[in-house]
């Protein structure tokens, strides 16, 4: 039972480092897409 809940409090910290990976890459590519249109120098 315990490594069961161990298990699930594993998989919700990793689900946590996926959505802050993909929000940083989000934003990445977000201000390359700035710096192509020339917005940000």
């Amino acid at each position: 039972m315990k490594r069961k809940h161990r298990r699930a409090k594993e998989r919700r910290w990793m689900a946590k480092r996926q959505k802050t990976f993909y929000k940083q890459r989000f934003a990445e590519g977000f201000r390359n897409w700035f710096v192509q249109r020339g917005v940000i120098k």
